[in-house]
């Protein structure tokens, strides 16, 4: 069990699966699930910020969906 996103984007490439450099970006994600699951001192995400990982975030969903769809 990890909140490391760039820890599972490792262990990805380890089964030889080539990770787009984009994809490889959604480590930077991390930051939000440990934020919103510990509570603390976290600074608040403004709109363009919240917009971009989001955006982010459909990017690596619709990429892995397709990576479980190939034959």
């Amino acid at each position: 069990m990890t909140h490391s996103i760039g820890y599972l984007i490792r262990l990805i490439e380890e089964k030889k699966v080539d990770v787009p450099k984009e994809i490889k970006a959604a480590k930077g994600l991390t930051q939000y699930a440990v934020d919103t699951r510990y509570p603390g001192p976290y600074d608040d995400v403004d709109k363009d910020e919240y917009e971009e990982a989001l955006d982010l975030a459909i990017r690596v969903y619709d990429w892995a969906q397709k990576m479980i769809e190939k034959p």
